[in-house]
């Protein structure tokens, strides 16, 4: 069953090369909190815009948290992939508000016992990408950028089945784009 889930998550996430918003990928990496007893931990997406679906992307999403509380040896482990959608806050801003649905599976180790369940998560945020185009004088001629960065900001409700507790999961992190070639 383990080795359907990943084939799942690898046919998701390695369409064909888009070219959409002038970017073919995106990474997001962060620190990341969850509410359910305290959790603290990292978060990392990978994501691809669909060819001619310029706001829709495939994600990737993993997260490692641990329990902040001394009595408690809690880990959690989600591991996800669907569907992203993304929109410009205005034509031409550099600041972007997306949402999402996500489907995988989430591990829980809890002092010693271990439960894999299957988890989705909906959620979305706010990301503002760095364009220094947008600063430079009309005089310069700067080559074109292979890569743009950003900082994003994202809010999670983390569902899983079974025996793990549901819970709502908040990320601050960097966001590096790969660029589209010019031709």
């Amino acid at each position: 069953m383990r080795m359907v889930r990943w084939l799942a998550v690898i046919a998701l996430v390695l369409p064909a090369p888009a070219w959409a918003d002038d970017h073919r990928a995106d990474m997001n990496g962060g620190i990341s909190g969850g509410k359910a007893s305290k959790l603290f931990g990292i978060h990392v997406t990978f994501a691809m815009p669909i060819p001619d679906q310029e706001k829709w992307s495939v994600l990737a999403d993993i997260s490692h948290h641990w329990d902040l509380n001394d009595d408690l040896d809690e880990k959690r482990a989600v591991y996800l992939s669907g569907l992203r959608y993304t929109h410009p806050i205005s034509e031409g801003s550099n600041q972007k508000i997306f949402g999402h649905g996500l489907l995988g599976s989430g591990h829980t180790t809890l002092n010693g016992s271990s439960d894999a369940d299957l988890t989705v998560a909906f959620g979305g945020g706010w990301e503002y990408i760095w364009d220094r185009t947008a600063v430079q004088s009309p005089d310069v001629k700067l080559p074109p950028k292979k890569y743009a960065s950003g900082v994003r900001g994202q809010v999670d409700y983390v569902i899983a089945q079974g025996d793990t507790k549901n819970f709502v999961r908040f990320t601050v992190g960097y966001v590096f784009r790969f660029k589209n070639p010019t031709p």
